[in-house]
């Protein structure tokens, strides 16, 4: 299973932020016994808990881009693909991965500029 998190919004406004991680754990293969918990698990990972029943139409652009890094990792996936790493979402989900120590998939950059580690490292702590 490879999750992925596009450069542009994947989200169904009219659905919440609860429902859009609920889909993609049903899609992922998520137990439906366990499924609650795995949502759970990634709103709380990405700060997204206190908008979780609200439509995803009405979210903040940073918490719509949240809530693609959380929609690429719920569930747990072998690699994580997340484009682009000059736009917002990639540098959140590397930097967040890396601090919570969740760097336990593999991890997959896309962008159309080349950036090392090492400059993702810098973005992600500059203040």
């Amino acid at each position: 299973m490879i999750g992925y998190c596009p450069q542009f919004d994947s989200i169904v406004d009219v659905m919440t932020g609860r429902e859009m991680l609920s889909l993609f754990a049903h899609i992922r293969g998520v137990p439906a016994a366990k499924r609650k918990e795995e949502v759970g698990k990634w709103l709380d990972f990405v700060g997204l808990r206190q908008y979780a029943d609200r439509r995803c139409g009405t979210y903040s652009g940073g918490n719509k881009r949240k809530l693609n890094v959380a929609q690429a990792l719920v569930g747990d996936p072998v690699s994580a693909w997340l484009n682009t790493l000059v736009y917002w979402g990639g540098v959140y989900a590397y930097f967040f991965l890396k601090k919570n120590n969740r760097l336990n998939c593999g991890y997959f950059p896309l962008s159309d500029k080349f950036l090392s580690r090492k400059k993702v490292d810098y973005m992600a702590h500059r203040k």
